[in-house]
């Protein structure tokens, strides 16, 4: 008895060692200001990008990773959030960012800062829960790495491809108009452009012998 004891006190570092082997931070800086977009080449917008840019940056992590996303509301004229898409939030359902319903917009001026542990693999992504501002184009992919994959070693590279809507004319127009009684019907908008990976100019390269996992994000508003 006293030999299993000390030998499961042994134990008891390395079994921390081991579930730290796979863990780490991952730190995002958001800046997230209005920038001008054309993506349809047709009618250049006021678009939502992050940091100066858009398309929007990836925010990629592996299972059992801490995220720290910290956003700095830039945009001057609306408040804004970033919700997580199809991530269960168990335990920090205030990290959601569901502007209204599990935390507060994030005033414009104001900084937040975003943080939670992942502990499920997929393909999500992170968008705006708040004044319809995804469509406006903060919206990005959210892909979680599986180190235990059942497909580990099966594929040779990932592609990531998101799919969306894009329209002219802003949400601040488009939505009011949507919800009025003058369209008793409810007819959505009709977008301007569908789009892969917010271009209409989308090349894949892919090579020969070679096998690839594609991830799919549908990532659009009325066309969805």
């Amino acid at each position: 008895m006293f030999q299993f004891s000390c030998l499961s006190w042994s134990l008891i570092p390395l079994l921390y060692v081991v579930g730290l082997v796979h863990t780490a931070t991952v730190t995002y800086d958001f800046n997230i200001t209005w920038v001008t977009a054309n993506p349809d080449g047709a009618f250049p917008r006021p678009t939502i990008g992050i940091n100066g840019q858009w398309p929007l940056p990836q925010i990629t992590a592996s299972v059992g990773d801490r995220v720290v996303v910290n956003v700095l509301n830039q945009l001057g004229n609306q408040s804004t959030s970033l919700h997580f898409h199809g991530l269960y939030q168990n335990g920090s359902t205030h990290m959601d960012g569901s502007a209204g319903a599990s935390h507060c917009s994030i005033p414009a001026g104001a900084s937040f800062k975003y943080d939670f542990k992942i502990d499920q693999p997929g393909t999500y992504w992170y968008h705006s829960h708040d004044n319809g501002q995804y469509p406006d184009g903060l919206r990005g992919a959210l892909i979680v790495n599986d180190p235990d994959s059942p497909y580990k070693g099966l594929y040779d590279e990932e592609i990531v491809l998101t799919l969306s809507d894009w329209y002219h004319e802003q949400m601040a127009t488009l939505i009011p108009a949507f919800i009025s009684v003058t369209n008793p019907t409810g007819a959505e908008p009709v977008p301007a452009a569908a789009l892969f990976n917010d271009t209409q100019d989308l090349t894949v390269r892919v090579g020969p012998g070679k096998t690839y996992m594609i991830r799919m994000i549908n990532m659009a508003a009325f066309a969805a």
